[in-house]
């Protein structure tokens, strides 16, 4: 099997933007409890804007740490399939 370099950096990118944001969020001041919490939803608002409401409501006990092991899988894999799908037309024939 070979990997899409498009699926892999699509991939990357977000990891590396919720590693920047999850970072500077534990690194905030520590008087600046608001700040913190806009940077570790950064990463997942975008997709908890997606789910269903029943499913919302399911998620809102959860702590940051299981809400990023929910989201983040889903999340990786939709965006290797869609660099995967996007470069496709672009590969090398054998």
């Amino acid at each position: 099997m070979r990997w899409s370099r498009t699926g892999l950096g699509l991939s990357g990118m977000y990891v590396a933007v919720t590693a920047a944001a999850v970072a500077a969020a534990l690194w905030a001041e520590p008087g600046d409890p608001k700040g913190s919490y806009v940077l570790l939803q950064l990463p997942i608002a975008l997709q908890l804007a997606a789910l269903p409401d029943s499913l919302l409501q399911r998620m809102g006990g959860m702590s940051w740490t299981m809400a990023y092991l929910a989201i983040w899988p889903p999340t990786l894999l939709a965006l290797y399939a869609l660099g995967h799908w996007a470069g496709y037309p672009f590969r090398r024939r054998r």
